[in-house]
């Protein structure tokens, strides 16, 4: 079955404590809400290493699904905003979602 691919997961990996300011940005660019996840890094001391950057290890996750034209601004506003070099340490990565039932 064919399904066009109109949406995107937007996942973004952020310390605990930062994930209503970042989800402000993404709304503030058209996404309409999101579902936090506990996390926690696997393999921190490789990042840390490779990147020069320490790293939390609890950190909490965003799944935001947007429309295909939104992405790139919100992707890019979450990085610019709230990336690695700041204290929420935001990690920013889409996929394509094959099917998408909204509410």
């Amino acid at each position: 079955m064919f399904s066009e691919n109109k949406h995107t997961l937007i996942l973004i990996s952020v310390n605990q404590g930062y994930t209503e300011t970042v989800l402000k940005t993404a709304r503030s660019l058209g996404a309409r809400g999101g579902t936090i996840l506990r996390a926690r890094w696997s393999g921190v001391k490789a990042l840390e290493t490779y990147h020069g950057i320490s790293l939390q290890t609890e950190k909490e996750t965003i799944a935001v699904i947007v429309p295909n034209d939104l992405r790139n601004r919100i992707m890019d506003a979450v990085t610019e905003k709230h990336g690695l070099k700041t204290e929420a340490q935001a990690i920013v990565c889409s996929m394509k979602v094959d099917h998408f039932t909204p509410i």
